[in-house]
């Protein structure tokens, strides 16, 4: 099972949006609380209760490995400990490598992604611009209306149109 939230603040950076959350959880316990927080900073979000869910993927991390993943470690006696604490156990570590299929050269590496994003645009651009950077670089990296796979080709050449993925 895999969640994702939508976040979103214009101009900020995934590593904001890490950031803003952390401090809120530390400062909520409550779902409204949490949420408050958030649009204290100046973030819409659509499903808070996601963020709660992607939390518990590092709740099995031992502090060593959780900062050598870049995970924000908090002491026991913190707020969002609490929360986390109530959260039941589903995931263990390896769930959080990210599977990786038809490896090889040339851009064909396969990520996850759940949705692409550009502020202003719709669904019928993003066949079309998906369209045309398959036809760049080659057939192997089209990708079916309503897949989640990727190839990293596909993935550049959309960013450069201005496509953001979205649960990478």
């Amino acid at each position: 099972m895999s969640c994702s939230s939508i976040s979103y603040k214009r101009g900020a950076t995934p590593e904001e949006m890490t950031k803003d959350e952390n401090i809120c959880f530390a400062e909520s316990i409550l779902d409204s609380e949490f949420q408050s927080c958030m649009r204290n900073n100046g973030w819409f979000i659509a499903d808070a209760s996601a963020i709660v869910k992607t939390i518990e993927v590092t709740k099995n991390l031992t502090e060593a490995k959780a900062l050598r993943q870049h995970v924000g470690v908090r002491k026991k006696n913190s707020k969002i400990a609490e929360r986390i604490a109530i959260i039941p156990d589903v995931r263990t570590e390896v769930d959080l490598v990210e599977p990786k299929v038809n490896q090889g050269n040339n851009n064909k590496i396969m990520r996850s992604i759940a949705s692409w994003w550009k502020i202003g645009d719709t669904a019928n651009n993003l066949e079309r611009d998906m369209a045309e950077c398959a036809g760049r670089l080659g057939e192997i990296n089209h990708s079916e209306s309503g897949t989640a796979l990727f190839s990293d080709g596909m993935t550049n050449c959309l960013k450069a149109r201005g496509w953001r993925g979205i649960g990478i």
